[in-house]
């Protein structure tokens, strides 16, 4: 589990600059503010009995409810628990939380609203027992692939009934599935449910990041969404058609033959640039084949691997985009649970003993997904300047 943790690429800047804050909130004289028994973070409410942070009491909750047994680091059980440290000792963190006081009690946590409900009651008897329970929490993996494949089906429906009433495609060769020929226009309208419907995947895959602001959200789901349409086309392509070699998919029921680019626009369309415009389309989808291809092909990812690279994409935030320390956090935590629960996954499931090898070639996919994003939009900026694309075709510039 500890060499686990050494491959997480934790963001430190956004940590020391969140860390810098609180040591300017320290010196600033707020008397309100408390510090956390466990890692000395400035904190304002108590969680589970004892003043300590949310990063504190949701790392505890996860040790109590997992029941894993951690190894000190140092192996003196004595290691510093500093909030900015990059690889904290789990096992002091842990002993210090029990130190201090902090008791989860799964069987006696009440929802707050269930509790306001039956105090009011006349019928509520306070000397009775109570037997509800709260329930176990869900694996994050679980809850992921559980919200994507729900996605899937909504946008399947939705696909269907939008080919049904405003085009008239011809079926692709598929001997099992209802798959259509795709083209330029279709994929543009179809892209549209892709973005409703990773929103809503988004908000129920992950809930925490529903507290950012509007403001910020848009900007995380932004940098989220051609990440996320470049991993779900080509795994889905790989499932359809078992390789990616003549066809891939571009929407959950449409898909093109990526070597034959004319066929994606019709000869009435794309004006007087439309020779360009193919050009462009076919290089930027070649680019990204060549590109992520090989790294995907070597992962052989299953599907609750390509459940975690869709967690882990999300969380690895270009740098130019602006987030809050808070944000940050938030994602860091994400990224933490994934890693917990791709490790059960590997030992439990898989039963690997060395995992290295497969969650280094995770980590690698999304780091090519990321660099293949910033080389499309490159190419996209150096197109529009040689044949002013983005001026003549406003589905590119859309």
């Amino acid at each position: 589990s500890l060499s686990l943790l050494s491959l997480l690429p934790l963001p430190l800047a956004h940590l020391f600059l969140l860390s810098q804050h609180f040591r300017m909130v320290e010196g600033s004289g707020v008397s309100s503010l408390k510090s956390c028994l466990i890692c000395a973070t400035p904190v304002t409410v108590p969680h589970y009995g004892i003043d300590s942070c949310r990063a504190c009491a949701s790392f505890f909750k996860r040790a109590k409810l997992s029941g894993k047994t951690f190894v000190c680091r140092q192996g003196d059980n004595d290691c510093a628990i500093v909030k900015d440290e990059r690889f904290m000792c789990r096992r002091c963190r842990y002993d210090r939380c029990v130190a201090a006081g902090m008791v989860y009690d799964k069987k006696h946590k009440k929802d707050n609203g269930m509790h306001t409900a039956q105090s009011s009651s006349p019928d509520s008897d306070d000397m009775k027992p109570s037997t509800s329970r709260e329930p176990e929490e869900e694996p994050i993996l679980k809850r992921i692939g559980r919200q994507f494949n729900a996605s899937v089906d909504r946008r399947r429906k939705q696909e269907l009934q939008l080919l049904h009433d405003r085009f008239h495609l011809k079926f692709a060769p598929h001997p099992t599935q209802q798959i259509y020929w795709g083209n330029y226009e279709t994929s543009v309208q179809l892209f549209h449910i892709t973005l409703h419907e990773a929103r809503e995947f988004y908000e129920k895959a992950f809930p925490a990041l529903t507290k950012l602001s509007v403001e910020e959200q848009n900007r995380l789901m932004k940098s989220y969404i051609p990440k996320f349409n470049i991993i779900d086309n080509m795994h889905r392509s790989r499932k359809v058609w078992g390789e990616i070699k003549r066809f891939v998919m571009t929407s959950v029921v449409t898909t093109v033959e990526f070597t034959r680019p004319d066929l994606w626009l019709g000869e009435e369309q794309g004006g007087k640039n439309r020779q360009a415009l193919v050009s462009c389309l076919h290089a930027q989808n070649q680019m990204q084949l060549d590109h992520v291809m090989p790294m995907y092909v070597r992962a052989q990812i299953t599907n609750k691997e390509f459940y975690a690279v869709l967690a882990l994409m999300l969380c690895d935030v270009d740098p130019s985009v602006e987030m809050s320390d808070y944000a940050l956090s938030l994602l860091d935590e994400i990224r933490l649970d994934v890693f917990e629960d791709l490790q059960r996954y590997y030992k439990n499931e898989m039963g690997l003993y060395d995992y290295s090898t497969r969650l280094g070639h995770l980590i690698s996919l999304c780091h090519v997904i990321q660099e293949c994003l910033s080389l499309t939009i490159e190419f996209l900026r150096f197109e529009d300047t040689m044949f002013d694309l983005l001026d003549t075709h406003e589905k590119i510039k859309e």
